[in-house]
């Protein structure tokens, strides 16, 4: 799970944040998948609580997140849920990679499909429209992506990958909410101020893409 929450940091351009534990991955899991969700979807969560690093903050957080997906059609499992994120189970947390790394795989595919169809009939690949964590409009829908179909595929064959079955078991139940205290020190922030994933200028091309359902 560590190499999987590491290959999406550097994909989108913020592997200076670098994950090395099983306890940082819980403590900054939430922070986390809000900067996936709006860089992936070009969606802001409008009711992030973006500056507050407690724990009922991170639990609400996580469930923007997971509510978000499910209004977007997506059949989350039940143990899925912004508590359990914010707790650090660990089937939820596995869920949520697997989740964002398909979608990434994904993504990544149908952008270079489009670039090979621009260049076959010669014409510039078109730019990739840029996120922007402060515009609250309607993005133009780029690729269309469907949970259920190709991304499935993705997950045997793309490096991001993680097996949904692999056993992760430390002894929780999944989706029970275990509470914790890695202290704030401990907690990665990814962008709690402005909806940006932090770091560097640099922007990896994974990082323009918009996946729209």
């Amino acid at each position: 799970m560590l190499a999987t929450a590491n290959s999406l940091l550097a994909a989108i351009g913020a592997d200076q944040n670098a994950i090395t534990s099983l306890p940082q991955l819980r403590a900054s899991a939430s922070s986390l998948f809000v900067a996936l969700f709006e860089l992936f979807f070009a969606e802001r969560l409008t009711h992030v609580r973006r500056a507050d690093l407690s724990d009922e903050a991170l639990a609400f957080n996580a469930q923007q997140v997971v509510d978000a997906l499910r209004r977007r059609g997506d059949d989350l499992p039940r143990y899925v849920s912004g508590r359990a994120i914010a707790a650090g189970d660990l089937s939820a947390l596995q869920f949520m990679l697997v989740y964002f790394a398909a979608t990434l795989a994904r993504a990544e595919a149908l952008a270079a499909d489009d670039a090979d169809a621009e260049e076959a009939a010669g014409r510039a690949p078109r730019q990739r429209q840029e996120y922007d964590p402060e515009f609250d409009g309607e993005y133009e829908p780029e690729l269309e992506y469907d949970y259920e179909g190709a991304p499935r595929a993705a997950r045997a064959t793309h490096p991001l990958a993680v097996e949904e079955e692999a056993d992760f078991d430390d002894g929780r139940e999944p989706g029970r909410d275990y509470g914790h205290d890695y202290g704030a020190d401990s907690r990665q922030d990814y962008g709690a101020e402005s909806g940006a994933v932090r770091g560097p200028g640099r922007r990896s091309a994974a990082s323009q893409l918009t996946v729209a359902h």
